[in-house]
């Protein structure tokens, strides 16, 4: 299908490797990047949000495995739906199919950040969804364990968001400085959405607070 694996390509060619992905299918590999990226998504948020105190550690794993294709299908849906509406205000032409193809392969360097997932939970166990790290006294082995794991997930991180501006410059046929400002659009409008949201469910949800954190003023 192509002529070298995209599985490599995509680090260091990544404008030649998507071509070749959106011009033969679009959707290839569409699944298991998914399930990477909604993984090290599910992973994430429940570092953050600290389900271990409900839950053990075998649940939080099969939940986050059992929903990561769906999850990450929805990730890449909503962002992609968005990316190629607005890079239209910027004069470009890629479709909704060739965007999420984009995100797609950009999500190939979060598979190292999976491996570092597992990792820290062979290290830490349930300790790492149970305020982690505030919540544990670490040694000196472990706090450069988890340096190590954020310095490397960082630098995926960065690589994927290369290789997903890059894509974009191939299928919306503009400069990376609008694939940039499309990228600055979209966050902006997602971080818009997500404020409203918050305000207006701290507002209905007022009764459940001591003091409402913020009341309307007409």
């Amino acid at each position: 299908m192509f002529n070298k694996s995209p599985w490599f390509s995509i680090w260091i060619h990544p404008k030649e490797t998507i071509e070749s992905i959106v011009s033969v299918n679009p959707n290839h590999r569409l699944w298991p990047l998914a399930t990477v990226y909604g993984f090290s998504s599910l992973m994430n948020l429940a570092q953050v949000y600290a389900p271990g105190y409900q839950f053990n550690l075998l649940t939080i794993l099969i939940a986050s495995i059992v929903l990561a294709p769906f999850w990450g299908y929805f990730l890449y849906g909503v962002s992609s739906f968005l990316i190629a509406k607005t890079g239209r205000w910027l004069n470009g032409s890629a479709s909704f199919i060739q965007v999420r193809a984009v995100a797609i392969w950009a999500s190939v360097p979060f598979i190292i950040n999976v491996l570092c997932w597992v990792v820290m939970i062979i290290v830490f166990g349930e300790g790492l969804f149970k305020d982690f790290p505030g919540g544990n006294i670490l040694s000196s082995l472990q706090m450069n364990i988890v340096l190590t794991v954020m310095l490397i997930k960082l630098g995926m991180t960065i690589w994927a968001l290369v290789i997903y501006l890059q894509g974009l410059t191939v299928v919306h046929k503009f400069s990376i400085a609008k694939s940039m400002l499309n990228v600055v659009i979209v966050a902006f409008i997602i971080f818009v959405i997500l404020l409203i949201l918050w305000i207006a469910i701290v507002n209905t949800c007022g009764h459940f607070f001591d003091v409402p954190l913020i009341t309307w003023n007409f």
